[in-house]
């Protein structure tokens, strides 16, 4: 009868290697290969395979521990070119690897050459995909940001206008009133309010600058001297502003006068996105794009285990009587 029970074991570097070795030496007068379901059966049937290893893996139901110990020990042996394996799950050596078993006689010295030239694929591999992955997500952003700014930048004065009327809806404000379709000029085109009367005497301006040029020093200081005294003055504007308007804005204590650029204004409307309605996200539909995010080198590039090897939790069989 055999009963069991979770076993705590360290795998030596040697032992894997030893391991690694066995493999070898199945694989080695079989030049088609061998499918690893008929490597595995071999092992298992081995005296030189241990009862703990024939155990079971707990972190992965259903894999013995020999099996884990294969899998991800011979990751370096096939990056360095001395084994290759199938989609179809067939594992056959390379010439490079029968050559490189012949020199390297001893399991771990083996299994370290190997280890060696996992490492400098490893490194080359990382900076290509670092090179890649910066590449396609710039351009990315690139090509989005111009699709977005050209499409604002093209749109009708009064859309324009209901855009930002949604935005301040959706922070929370209350439009009190809005310029209409036929006028573009003047100091105001929108005033909102956190009162749904607008009774408040705070109330917010909204003018816009939509002739795609940089707002100029003039330009604010004309509007900031129409704002009354409770007044909070927001200035858009799709061309932005010129050094000397921000620093006026931000050096002459103009604490009720804001600034939003095309970039403020998209950084407000996506983080606005959660309480806009419907209806708003219609009119400038904007959807994230997901790009791969690995969480860590080892996800990358098919890395070895932090610290391999290590210790590894398996059920091994203990005999009872």
């Amino acid at each position: 009868m055999i009963s069991w029970s979770p076993v705590m074991i360290t795998i030596s570097r040697k032992r894997i290697s030893e391991i690694l070795r066995l493999v070898f030496d199945l694989l080695w007068f079989e030049p088609e290969g061998l499918y690893v379901r008929d490597i595995f059966d071999h092992l298992n049937k081995f005296d030189k395979i241990s009862d703990e290893e024939k155990g079971y893996y707990s972190a992965i139901p259903g894999f013995q521990l020999f099996e884990v110990i294969v899998r991800v020990g011979s990751i370096p042996l096939e990056k360095a070119g001395w084994l290759v394996k199938t989609r179809r799950g067939r594992w056959f050596l390379t010439e490079k690897g029968r050559k490189e078993s012949k020199r390297f006689l001893n399991a771990e010295e083996f299994f370290l050459q190997a280890i060696e030239y996992y490492e400098d694929w490893r490194r080359a591999e990382e900076v290509k995909l670092e090179g890649f992955d910066s590449l396609v997500r710039e351009r990315a952003e690139e090509r989005a940001w111009e699709q977005i700014s050209t499409y604002l930048k093209a749109l009708q004065p009064k859309q324009f206008l209901d855009i930002i009327a949604e935005l301040f809806k959706s922070m929370g404000y209350y439009i009190t009133w809005m310029a209409s379709a036929e006028s573009t000029s003047g100091p105001a085109h929108m005033i909102a309010s956190l009162d749904p009367l607008g009774i408040n005497d705070k109330r917010i301006v909204v003018h816009l600058n939509l002739i795609g040029q940089a707002t100029t020093q003039d330009g604010l200081t004309a509007f900031s001297g129409t704002l009354k005294e409770n007044d909070h003055g927001v200035f858009i504007s799709t061309g932005g502003f010129t050094k000397s308007a921000i620093n006026h804005a931000s050096e002459h204590g103009n604490s009720n006068l804001y600034l939003i650029d095309l970039d403020k204004l998209v950084e407000l409307w996506v983080s606005s996105m959660k309480t806009l309605s419907p209806e708003a996200k219609d009119m400038l539909p904007l959807k994230p794009v997901y790009f791969l995010a690995f969480s860590d080198h080892q996800d990358r590039i098919g890395g070895l285990p932090p610290g391999f090897p290590n210790q590894l939790v398996l059920q091994a069989p203990k005999k009872s009587r």
